[in-house]
């Protein structure tokens, strides 16, 4: 299942105004080696605002991001139906926000990420299959936020 998510009209103006910014730093910058990083370190950053604005601003007024918001609405009703999710991020920090949400909420996480060592990461995977567990948040190259669904993941 892929879900489209427009971010609320806060995290939107947010997102402008970073764009907006790096896009302003960038023409007066010129095409140095310099500012050429720069724009790439801001391309990150547009992609972590687009995520979730704590990956940017951790300190952020914005409790809990729409994406997060709408994933555990998802899980809940993944749950319900008596089915898992894996759920997949390049962002590990990302993956924290949503397994604490999910936690919060009573869900059984299976968690990996580039850190799980591979004895731990195939624990958790035979944990996950054998039934352990409501959702798997992961580190992947696949995009933020996607949200994958198999009955028997």
């Amino acid at each position: 299942v892929d879900v489209r998510i427009e971010l609320s009209h806060d995290e939107r103006e947010r997102y402008e105004d970073f764009r907006s910014a790096a896009i302003e730093e960038m023409e007066i910058g010129g095409n140095d080696p310099a500012t050429r990083f720069r724009l790439l370190a801001a391309m990150t950053r547009l992609r972590q605002l687009a995520c979730d604005s704590r990956l940017v601003y951790p300190d952020d007024f914005l409790a809990t991001g729409t994406k997060i918001e709408r994933l555990r609405t998802i899980i809940s009703d993944l749950r319900q139906s008596g089915h898992k999710a894996l759920v997949f991020s390049q962002f590990t920090t990302l993956l924290g926000l949503a397994r604490d949400a999910l936690e919060a909420d009573g869900v059984q996480i299976r968690y990996l990420d580039g850190s799980t060592p591979l004895k731990r990461r195939q624990a958790e995977v035979d944990a996950f299959q054998a039934g352990d567990g409501d959702a798997t948040p992961t580190r992947h190259r696949w995009p933020d936020g996607c949200c994958r669904n198999r009955d028997n993941a």
